[in-house]
C-alpha cells in the first residue's frame, strides 16, 4: 500500500459516507455517487480484500435502490432541488489558466511512467507498454486514440474520462468512470464495475471470458444498454497486431488496434 496513513483516514471516514445515502429517495442518488468516486479515487491505496468489501456494499445499496425503484412502478420521484440564488459575478481573471498539454504519438514504458503504483494522463495516440513491468496498480485518466498493455497488476486498475482507448491485461480489480468508445481485454476474478460510460467492449485477456461480470451503475436492471461482449473473432487479429508491434515506430501503429473493435 503506498500511504497507509491515507488508507488508515479512508477507513475512518468511508463507513459514515456510506450510512449517508439513508434508503431517502431524495438523497440516496446522490450520497451513492459520492461513495463511488470516493472509493475509486482511493482504490490504489487499498488492499484488495478492503476494495472488494466496501464494493460489494456498495452493490447491495444499488440493487436495494433498484428494488424500490421497481416496486415504485414509475412513482418514483426526485425531489427538486430549491434553485441557488445566482452567484455574484467574478471579477476577470489577470490570466487564463492554461490546458494540461497532452502527450502525443508516444510508445510509453517503465522510463517514463515507472512502477508500482503508476499514473498515466492526457494521451492522444500512445501505446503505453508495461507488460513486462512491475504494476500494482493502474490510474489512466483523460486518454484518447491510446493502448494499453499490461501484465499481471496485483490490485486495480481505475480508467476515468477515455474515449477510444484498449486496455490488455490481468487485474485483481477494473473500474471504469465516464469512458466512451473503449474496448476492456482484461481477466479478473471480481466484477468489473462500470459508471457513466457507453460503448464499452468487454473480454478476456487473450480468449472470451465464459463468466464475465459486470456491473453497470448506469443500468440498475443488468442490462447491456452501455456494454457487450468482444466478438470472439477479434482475438486472433489482435493476436496479429500484438506480434507486429514495432516499439520503434513513428508514431506509434495504434491504428490496427482500433479498426479490430471499429473504434
Amino acid at each position: 500500500m503506498a500511504n497507509a496513513s491515507d488508507a488508515a483516514a479512508f477507513f475512518a471516514r468511508f463507513p459514515a459516507q456510506l450510512a449517508r445515502w439513508g434508503g431517502r429517495s431524495d438523497a440516496a442518488v446522490d450520497a451513492l455517487g459520492e461513495a463511488r468516486r470516493a472509493l475509486q479515487t482511493a482504490a490504489p491505496r487499498l488492499p484488495p480484500h478492503d476494495l472488494q468489501k466496501y464494493e460489494q456494499e456498495l452493490q447491495a445499496i444499488q440493487r436495494e435502490l433498484a428494488e424500490k425503484g421497481q416496486r415504485a412502478r414509475g412513482a418514483f420521484q426526485f425531489r427538486r432541488r430549491a434553485q441557488r440564488a445566482p452567484a455574484a459575478a467574478a471579477a476577470p481573471a489577470a490570466a487564463t489558466t492554461p490546458s494540461t498539454p497532452r502527450t502525443r504519438d508516444a510508445w510509453l514504458g517503465t522510463a517514463e511512467l515507472g512502477t508500482g503504483g503508476v499514473v498515466a494522463a492526457h494521451l492522444d495516440g500512445c501505446i503505453v507498454d508495461l507488460r513486462t513491468a512491475d504494476v500494482s496498480a493502474l490510474h489512466l485518466h483523460h486518454a484518447q486514440n491510446t493502448l494499453v498493455l499490461l501484465g499481471d497488476v496485483s490490485s486495480s486498475i481505475l480508467l476515468e474520462h477515455c474515449t477510444r482507448c484498449i486496455v490488455v491485461g490481468s487485474v485483481g480489480q477494473c473500474r471504469v468512470f465516464e469512458v466512451r468508445a473503449s474496448a476492456l481485454l482484461v481477466d479478473t476474478s471480481s466484477v468489473v464495475t462500470l459508471e457513466a460510460c457507453d460503448a464499452i467492449q468487454i473480454g478476456g485477456r487473450v480468449a472470451p471470458a465464459p463468466a464475465l461480470r459486470v456491473q453497470d451503475f448506469g443500468d440498475a436492471f443488468g442490462g447491456h444498454a452501455h456494454w457487450r461482449a468482444v466478438d470472439p473473432a477479434v482475438y486472433s487479429g489482435m493476436a496479429r497486431a500484438l506480434a507486429a508491434l514495432n516499439p520503434h515506430a513513428d508514431p506509434p501503429h495504434v491504428a490496427p488496434f482500433h479498426a479490430l473493435f471499429a473504434l
